[in-house]
C-alpha cells in the first residue's frame, strides 16, 4: 500500500530532499492531475499542474472510529467543473495522493492516500467535499513528516545511520562482581575506566548466557559500574555473560553530533519554540 522501490527509498534517507504530492481524479470522461508543487511536475508523460486549492496544503486527512475521509477545497475556476458536477461527473471519482521527489519524479513514488469522492457541494467560486478512504485505516499518519524538536527515526534504523552493532560491548560472567533482579554492579573499572556515566543510559541490554539468557531490558541508568535495569529480571543477575550497547535521546547535539556522528540524519527541528504562559502583575 505504501511500498516504495529501493532507489526510492535510499533517495529518502539523504539529505535536502525536496518532496510533492501528486494528486490523481479520474472518472468517465474526467481526469485531473494536480500537484502541491507551485510548478508542472512531469511524471511518467503526464503534466500535474498546481492544485487550484483555496487553502494551502489542498488536502487534508481527518479520521476518527469512523470511515477515514479527506476534505478537500479547490477553486470552481471555470464552467468545466461546473458540468461535471451537474452532470455526475464526480460521482465515485477514485482520488490518489502519492509522494513524489521534485527533482527526479520518475524515481518512484509513495502512495500516501487513495479513495472515492463522496459528498460534494459548490458555490460559484468553490468547490468542497469529501474524499472516502479506500485503506479505511485510522493508523494512517499523513503528512508522513511531523514536526516536532526530536528526532523521529527509529534508533539504528536505516533513516537513522547508526549501526548498533559498532557500538555493542560485549562481558563474559567473569565481569560480574554482583548482581541482584534489578541491577548489575560490574569489576570496579569495567566500564568507569572506558565510558563517562550515563553512557549506556537508556540504551539496551541483552544476556548472552546463565539463567536469565535471552532476556532483554532497557538500561534505566548507568553510574559508575553500576547498570541500573527498566524491569525486574526472572533471576538475579548475579552470573551470565551479557552485552550492552548506548540509546539515544532523540538530541541533535549531545546525541546526533557527539556521541554518533551522524548529525546529517538527524530528522526533527530542535528549534521550534516552546508554548509558554505570559503572566503579568497589573
Amino acid at each position: 500500500m505504501t511500498s516504495v522501490n529501493s532507489a526510492y527509498f535510499l533517495k529518502l534517507q539523504g539529505d535536502g530532499i525536496q518532496l510533492t504530492e501528486l494528486i490523481k481524479l479520474d472518472h468517465r470522461s474526467l481526469s485531473e492531475r494536480w500537484t502541491t508543487n507551485n510548478e508542472n511536475v512531469v511524471r511518467s508523460g503526464e503534466t500535474y499542474v498546481p492544485f487550484p486549492g483555496m487553502s494551502q496544503g489542498g488536502v487534508e486527512n481527518t479520521s476518527d472510529l469512523s470511515i477515514a475521509v479527506a476534505d478537500f477545497v479547490f477553486a470552481n475556476s471555470n464552467g468545466f467543473y461546473q458540468d461535471q458536477l451537474i452532470g455526475g461527473g464526480f460521482d465515485a471519482a477514485v482520488v490518489s495522493v502519492e509522494r513524489v521527489f521534485i527533482d527526479t519524479p520518475d524515481l518512484g513514488g509513495m502512495e500516501i492516500f487513495r479513495g472515492t469522492v463522496g459528498d460534494i457541494s459548490y458555490s460559484r467560486n468553490r468547490i468542497e467535499g469529501q474524499v472516502r478512504n479506500q485503506w479505511a485505516s485510522a493508523r494512517q499518519v499523513w503528512p508522513y513528516y511531523q514536526y516536532k524538536d526530536t528526532c523521529t527515526w527509529r534508533f539504528g534504523s536505516t533513516g537513522c545511520g547508526v549501526d548498533v552493532t559498532s557500538y555493542t560491548v560485549s562481558f563474559s560472567s567473569s565481569h560480574i562482581g554482583s548482581g541482584n533482579y534489578l541491577s548489575i554492579y560490574v569489576v570496579s573499572g569495567t566500564l568507569t575506566q572506558s565510558y563517562p556515566n550515563d553512557h549506556f543510559t537508556f540504551g539496551k541490554l541483552t544476556f548472552d548466557a546463565g539463567p536469565n539468557s535471552g532476556e532483554v531490558r532497557t538500561i534505566r541508568a548507568m553510574s559508575g559500574d553500576t547498570i541500573d535495569l527498566s524491569d525486574r529480571l526472572p533471576y538475579q543477575a548475579n552470573t551470565g555473560g551479557f552485552s550492552i550497547h548506548p540509546g539515544c535521546r532523540k538530541r541533535r547535539v549531545a546525541d546526533c553530533t557527539s556521541k554518533y556522528n551522524v548529525q546529517s540524519n538527524f530528522l526533527g527541528f530542535p528549534w521550534i519554540p516552546i508554548d509558554e504562559d505570559f503572566a503579568a502583575d497589573i
